[in-house]
This record gives C-alpha cells, structure tokens and sequence, in this order.
C-alpha cells in the first residue's frame, strides 16, 4: 500500500468515527454491511473480478466525498471537466443574444441542458441533440459561422462532461476497490451500490 493509500485510509476511518458522522452507524468491516454475503473484503473483491457481484454508482453525486478520496491530479481534471461546460454555455447563451440568432439559441440550449440535468444512458441524450439539429437546420443553417460556432461549444461541452463523469466514477470505483475503508464510507453514504450479479439486491438467508 503506498503513502497517499496509507493516509488516505487513516482519514476515512477517522473520519467514520467522528461525532459528526456518527449517525450514519458505518459498519466495521465489510461483513457487517447489511444483506452483505462476503465475509472479508478480499472475497468481496474476488466475486466483483468473477461477475458474481456488481458494483454501481449511487444517486448521490455531491462532490464531498470525490475530493476526500481523489489525488491533487484527479481533482484538477475533475474540476476542469465540470466548470468549462459551464463557461461554454454561458458564451454560447450571451453570443447567441450578440448575434441576434435565436434560432441557434434554442437548438443549443437544450442539449446543454440535457447533458447537465440527465444521466448518461438517458435516451434524451439522443431524442434532444436530434432535435436541435433540426431546429438548426430550419432557422439558423444560412448562417454558417454562427453555425459552426454554437456546434463548436455543443460538442465541447460533452466532452469536457464526459471528461468530469470518468474520472469522477473511475477514481470512485478504483478507491472503493483499494480499500475497505473507502467501500464502507462511499457505500454506506449512497455513492456506490452493491448488487448481485443480475442487478438485484443481495439477499439474506
């Protein structure tokens, strides 16, 4: 275990048994997990390589937990990821009002919409995009620059999404794998779900 893995979880354990999260009851080990079957962190680990467990991840995406358990590096490209789809859609809101071209403002701004506010599986994602090429292709087509600008900021914004959604799951997943402490605080706050290896809850005998 290397020195940012060490320090890491001495931070998650005390953190645990801290007065402050103290109602969370956070177990002690990954036995104690309810409707858990793995009686130790190693067969835990051993049945998610197998496919006899799966690991997904929770509603909750506050960004709390993420910088807790991220290197520096990890929350620079985190952060990075999600505030430029942010500034891309506030240049592409105030040059759309510049250029006087509303037809470009509707089209786009739905689709930078969906990619904040839905899940990546959403088939919104597809449904909306679709959409706003057609409102672009019957009011805003003759004018090529602006065109091509608003295209431009559309699809650098879901990159730099989908920048700032991989590294968020990758470095959640990868910490919960490296240490139970991690799995038991990021599983027991709702950041990542435990299920058998059909999807469904585990059940208890």
């Amino acid at each position: 275990m290397d020195k940012f893995l060490k320090n890491l979880d001495k931070r998650i354990r005390e953190l645990m048994n801290s007065e402050k999260l103290k109602k969370y009851n956070f177990p002690k080990s990954i036995h104690e997990i309810p409707n858990c079957p793995f009686k130790t962190f190693e067969e835990l680990i051993e049945n998610i390589k197998n496919k006899n467990a799966v690991v997904t991840q929770g509603f909750d995406r506050s960004g709390t937990a993420f910088s807790l358990i991220a290197t520096q590096r990890e929350n620079i490209l985190n952060y990075i990821g999600l505030i430029i789809p942010y500034v891309v859609t506030l240049l592409v809101i105030i040059s759309a009002f510049f250029l006087h071209n509303y037809w470009l403002l509707i089209a786009v701004t739905f689709p930078f919409v969906t990619a904040f506010f839905t899940s990546p599986q959403s088939p919104i994602k597809i449904i909306i995009p679709s959409t706003a090429f057609l409102l672009l292709s019957i009011g805003g087509f003759q004018k090529s620059m602006p065109l091509m600008f608003f295209f431009g900021g559309y699809f650098l914004c879901h990159i730099f999404l989908k920048l700032h959604r991989n590294i968020y799951s990758s470095t959640l997943f990868k910490r919960a794998f490296a240490l139970e402490s991690v799995f038991i605080f990021l599983h027991t706050s709702g950041y990542i779900i435990l299920l058998d290896r059909n999807y469904g809850e585990f059940k208890t005998v």
